[in-house]
């Protein structure tokens, strides 16, 4: 069975941010830095680690634009709300360094939460990815995107999900694997200025880091996010699954109707199966499962900690004594 060895908190993993300023107060920091303006990011990420800057004019406005990695910067993968001020020290210690004695505020453009799941045998995060694909098609205004062989995106305009194996990634970019890296399904949602910007007109909510760094924050968006695209439960081949429910206390009917929509979502996928139709005793065609219908046996699959998405039953591979893979997220 695969293990997640940590159960925590993860957090945030990336943010982006921009600062506005004139034209005088640019030719003040090349001065400063003794930089052209070509070449001024590059001297202020050079006394820094995880932050990258951008300096640009758009619409004869001179923007800079701040991408941090708070992993890079607080040098730990565990991120939780305790880290807060020093992530806000860090960011003040970087102004500071620009500007010196200031007023300027970061304004927030888009923010990574993220849950880094260890799973510790590379099949397993393999047949994951595999499973993910089959899910459905799109969910709000999300869109799934699955033609890469180790990533799944879920996108929107507003808000974007993705799954992928870490170790793949850093190999993909020819970059070594940190030891935090090691056995890692990463999952993220990412909120992008769109969303922020909702927020902020719906909610009140300031486009600042400070708001967004709550661990309830991110137990919300993660399980509005990924449950609907990749359900809750275990992993297990339809023979596990038919004796799980067949153990349990529902109806005999509901019994067999859940295996049969077990196996109709391995024959169909997700899309098909909400076009699917019987033909009914006068010879008419109705549709197999309503929404209602759909939702009611996900339902009763999460009671029973059985994930829809099913392993091939004639796929060979280690699932340990319990004959299954542990969802990497069940402990949201």
């Amino acid at each position: 069975m695969s293990i997640i060895r940590k159960e925590g908190y993860n957090l945030i993993h990336t943010a982006k941010f921009y600062i506005e300023i004139e034209e005088i107060e640019l030719g003040l920091l090349c001065r400063k830095f003794k930089e052209h303006v070509t070449m001024l990011a590059k001297k202020i990420d050079s006394n820094f680690k995880g932050i990258t800057t951008t300096i640009t004019n758009r619409f004869n406005q001179w923007w800079i634009f701040i991408n941090i990695d708070f992993i890079e910067i607080l040098g730990k993968s565990d991120i939780t709300k305790k880290d807060n001020n020093e992530i806000i020290k860090k960011i003040n210690q970087y102004l500071f360094s620009i500007f010196g004695e200031n007023d300027k505020e970061l304004t927030l453009i888009r923010i990574d939460y993220r849950l880094d799941a260890v799973v510790e045998n590379s099949e397993h995060r393999s047949l994951l990815i595999k499973l993910y694909k089959k899910s459905i098609e799109h969910y709000g205004f999300k869109k799934k995107y699955d033609q890469f062989d180790t990533t799944v995106y879920f996108n929107s305009k507003s808000i974007q999900v993705i799954v992928y194996d870490k170790e793949c990634e850093r190999t993909a970019h020819l970059k070594d694997i940190k030891p935090y890296e090691e056995d890692v399904l990463r999952f993220e949602v990412r909120l992008t200025n769109r969303h922020l910007n909702y927020m902020k007109k719906a909610c009140g909510l300031p486009k600042k880091l400070e708001y967004y760094l709550d661990n309830n924050f991110w137990l919300k968006y993660m399980k509005l996010n990924l449950l609907p695209a990749f359900f809750n439960g275990s992993f297990y081949k339809i023979n596990i699954a038919t004796k799980i429910i067949e153990q349990s206390s529902f109806k005999e009917r509901d019994k067999t109707r859940l295996r049969e929509f077990l196996c109709d979502i391995s024959k169909h996928g997700f899309e098909r199966l909400k076009v699917l139709t019987v033909t009914t005793s006068n010879g008419n065609h109705k549709i197999k499962y309503s929404k209602y219908l759909i939702k009611k046996f996900i339902k009763m699959l999460e009671v029973l900690d059985i994930n829809p998405l099913l392993i091939p039953k004639n796929y060979k591979l280690n699932l340990g004594k319990r004959k299954c893979i542990k969802n990497p997220f069940s402990h949201l």
